[in-house]
């Protein structure tokens, strides 16, 4: 029945997918230097704050290749490919750790860009993509539909960028940013080898020798493998599961601490400051544990007291259910007309 399926592959189909694979796995000069030019790339992407150029690192980064391998051989048996895919994938990671590290020790006043930033906190919403496009990336190589799709499949995935916020992470020696971006990497690694394996198998790709006319006590071994290995990855996507729930849940309740803090604000200004142009111009939450710490800039054009900070702060209070400390910055803004005369105020 599943061989009448259009995409379900055929004997021969799945021995030229493996000589494929094993083509690919011996280019290790172009894999290298692609590796080092997507690094470069994406490095100074990140740290130019340029989202440009690190979409063309995605489409430059040869990552994803090994990974896959990874994924087949899931389901092949295929012990030599699976090993040389894992030294093709950690020869990529060094390689783009040691560069982007460099990158960030060359770059002058290298900082932590919003592109950066954006790569360290990764949530569940992260592997759901590393997973949809795990398993475009095994169907597109294993159908016609090959390279057409193989390059939203790249951007997608995003493999080099959050790697290289690890080494400029670890150059720039905070260890917090570092340990955001490795995540980010690893959920993508394990989301997209669980799905391209499960894919790969589903089209048809499974151990050599499994056949009808297979003895049964052999027929047994070869399939308790493939099965070990695929509770492999998917216990490996358990367990990537945890921190990136724990981060999401995290994720969520400081954006409700933020929008309850700006909605507060803005709704205290256009209380008590109706007749008066007072905006808020921005915030930030430094708080941690129970204590919110809120720094916020005010453009206005009347002035503060701390009877106002107060309010703000019990207002705050109130809305959030924490102690709140609220510190001002403000902008005085004057508005100057022709009838104005600068001279008498």
């Amino acid at each position: 029945m599943k061989k009448n399926l259009k995409y379900f592959l055929s004997e021969a189909q799945v021995e030229k997918l493996h000589d494929v694979m094993k083509d690919q796995s011996t280019e290790w000069v172009s894999y290298v230097v692609m590796v080092l030019l997507a690094a470069v790339v994406a490095s100074y992407g990140l740290l130019t704050n340029s989202t440009a150029v690190i979409i063309g690192a995605m489409l430059i980064s040869p990552i994803m290749g090994p990974i896959l391998k990874i994924s087949f051989s899931i389901n092949t048996g295929d012990r030599k490919m699976m090993f040389r895919a894992f030294a093709t994938l950690a020869l990529g990671i060094v390689l783009a750790l040691l560069v982007s590290g460099l990158a960030a020790l060359l770059f002058p006043q290298a900082d932590f860009t919003d592109e950066i930033l954006a790569r360290t906190k990764p949530t569940i919403a992260d592997l759901i993509i590393a997973i949809a496009s795990g398993a475009a990336g095994a169907f597109a190589m294993a159908t016609s539909s090959g390279l057409t799709a193989f390059a939203g499949v790249a951007i997608a995935t995003a493999l080099m960028p959050p790697l290289c916020v690890v080494g400029i992470g670890l150059a720039l020696k905070d260890y917090s940013m570092a340990s955001g971006g490795f995540l980010l990497f690893l959920s993508n690694m394990i989301g997209i080898n669980l799905a391209a394996a499960t894919v790969f198998r589903i089209l048809g790709v499974s151990v050599p020798g499994i056949s009808s006319d297979t003895d049964g006590a052999e027929l047994v071994i070869l399939k308790k493998k493939r099965r070990n290995r695929f509770i492999i990855s998917i216990l490996s996507t358990v367990i990537i599961i945890l921190p990136l729930g724990l981060i999401s849940i995290v994720t969520v309740v400081q954006q409700e601490i933020d929008y309850s803090i700006k909605n507060s604000l803005e709704d205290y200004f256009k209380e008590y400051y109706e007749e008066n142009y007072t905006k808020l111009v921005s915030y930030e939450n430094k708080g941690s544990g129970d204590k919110i710490i809120v720094e916020a800039v005010v453009r206005s054009d009347t002035s503060f007291t701390s009877t106002d900070i107060v309010r703000m702060q019990e207002l705050l209070e109130k809305k959030l259910g924490k102690d709140v400390l609220v510190t001002l910055e403000l902008i005085y803004t004057l508005s100057i007309d022709q009838d104005t005369n600068l001279k008498s105020q």
